[in-house]
């Protein structure tokens, strides 16, 4: 299941929710992982001044139009722990965003 800039648009609680929902649907049969693209603050793909700016510009628009916002790998880890995932990866593919795997 592939998921792009969802969560990022959602609080925490929903992102849980969205998060189960996923797991349920790749192991339904018997294996799969969930593939979200997003953006992380403080990961390596963001690791100079403009790049952290720009995500926290980001941060900023989507916390006054929607309830969600940009979150660290810390934040990240969390929804993933309460959603069930025993582990992820995270890489980096362009610019600011990176391909975060969750494994069931």
């Amino acid at each position: 299941m592939y998921v792009q800039w969802v969560l990022c648009d959602w609080g925490d609680e929903s992102c849980v929710k969205i998060l189960k929902q996923a797991k349920e649907a790749v192991t339904s049969n018997g294996k799969g992982k969930v593939m979200i693209a997003d953006m992380v603050v403080g990961h390596q793909s963001c690791s100079d001044r403009d790049a952290t700016e720009t995500l926290l510009s980001f941060d900023l628009v989507i916390m006054m139009a929607a309830e969600g916002k940009i979150r660290t790998e810390a934040q990240f880890a969390k929804l993933f722990s309460e959603a069930g995932f025993t582990s992820y990866t995270i890489t980096p593919v362009c610019g600011l965003r990176v391909l975060i795997q969750l494994y069931p």
